[in-house]
């Protein structure tokens, strides 16, 4: 209380609207992009139920929910990423390192995941939900594929936010 008092405490930083909007104006753009890319990521399910029933869109989203389950967990391996990147420069060999030992890392895991999924999609779904999500194997032996591109575009996007490229994320996005 006494440094408060003698204004050598500061309980609330200055708040200067010039100094914010940079970052406003950056954090809108990722804000649109993340808005964006996660309306693409759910726009199977929700046509799923606009263009079929209920009983092939409870088939579907078995296999859909295990997709989003493995998207989550590649999204994990590269958001670690942000700092290393924003700290190097573009063209330095940590950075190049860095970037390369992610792809190949998102891709030694999920290449073998989507591999699987594709040949025994059967026996995943009758497995994790029994055997009447059996049928909505077509569905995720072909969703699989989408695992080693969405990990490749995760390394995208976060090279691209680190760069300052939130403006081309975002018109990507939309």
């Amino acid at each position: 209380p006494r440094l408060a008092r003698r204004g050598g405490l500061r309980l609330r930083p200055r708040f200067s609207l010039a100094a914010w909007r940079p970052h406003a104006r950056r954090s809108s753009l990722f804000s649109l992009g993340s808005i964006a890319a996660i309306g693409y990521t759910q726009l199977p399910i929700l046509l799923a139920g606009v263009l079929t029933g209920p009983g092939e869109t409870g088939l579907f989203s078995a296999g859909f929910r295990l997709l989003l389950a493995f998207i989550g967990a590649l999204a994990i391996l590269w958001w670690p990423l942000m700092p290393v990147l924003t700290r190097e420069r573009p063209g330095a060999p940590v950075f190049r390192e860095v970037l390369g030992g992610s792809a190949a890392l998102v891709l030694a895991l999920s290449l073998p995941v989507a591999l699987a999924l594709a040949l025994f999609p059967a026996e995943v779904l009758g497995a994790l939900f029994g055997r009447a999500y059996v049928a909505g194997a077509p569905a995720l032996a072909i969703g699989a594929w989408v695992l080693p591109l969405y990990a490749l575009t995760g390394l995208l996007e976060q090279t691209s936010l680190a760069l300052g490229g939130e403006r081309m994320r975002a018109g990507v996005a939309w």
